[in-house]
């Protein structure tokens, strides 16, 4: 009995539909394989991956390929393909704008504004080190911070200052969010509570009523009777 195997590389590895020997974005080529994507695919990867570049500071300009090797899941391919507008110029004018984006980052002559994501033309002078400077967009005015990239730009502050005091901030909230949030005493289960609401919880997971303030369980609109001698009595709403 013969059996016909489809040649490697002859399906797109995102979406799993048949190519033609000429169709598909080839991302890399083995002695063995083809890593190739459909058009639409290949547009949606690339452009997620650069994306996700950008996020992270990392200006390369090459993709990793997302194949695997002798068709293992584990053996992940991970070549990094070169990519420039040439390559990509037959994906969506989208991925073209982002690549071209990617190039001028990689060039070292323009930033990202972090307020509004437009591109930045940047010429750098001699500046003393430990010398806060300025970045102004010209497209949406915003004034922020070349070495931490903070805005609006924290002109009484060190970088350092300045995180520390959004740290604290965050930190402020932080507790202030976990303060209305307590556990269920009989599942686990995490409930928020706003403050100034019942006190007599009715958890969404294990359907036990207890009481917000002692934990009791098993409780009904009793455990707040004014007239109980307990440290929840007529407490309901506290």
């Amino acid at each position: 009995m013969t059996i016909h195997r489809k040649i490697s590389g002859s399906l797109c590895l995102i979406c799993t539909i048949e190519l033609q020997p000429k169709e598909g974005f080839l991302l890399h080529q083995t002695h063995r394989q083809r890593h190739k994507l459909c058009m639409n695919c290949a547009s949606e990867y690339i452009k997620r991956s650069i994306i996700d570049k950008i996020i992270n500071n990392n200006y390369t300009m090459t993709v990793s390929c997302c194949g695997n090797l002798h068709g293992h899941y584990r053996n992940k391919c991970n070549y990094n393909i070169p990519i420039s507008p040439i390559s990509i110029q037959d994906l969506s004018h989208e991925v073209i704008s982002l690549v071209d984006k990617l190039e001028r980052l990689n060039s070292g002559k323009w930033l990202e504004c972090p307020a509004c994501k437009a591109l930045v033309e940047v010429e750098y002078t001699n500046i003393p080190e430990n010398t806060q400077h300025t970045l102004q967009c010209t497209h949406c005015l915003e004034t922020w911070c070349l070495d931490c990239k903070a805005y609006p730009f924290h002109s009484n502050k060190t970088c350092t200052q300045y995180a520390l005091s959004q740290r604290n901030d965050i930190d402020s909230t932080l507790k202030d969010t976990i303060k209305d949030m307590k556990p269920c005493p009989s599942c686990g289960y995490i409930i928020d509570k706003e403050s100034g609401t019942c006190n007599k919880i009715v958890c969404a997971i294990c359907h036990c009523k207890w009481c917000w303030l002692c934990y009791e369980k098993h409780i009904d609109y009793d455990h707040f009777n004014y007239l109980k001698v307990s440290s929840c009595a007529n407490k309901l709403f506290l």
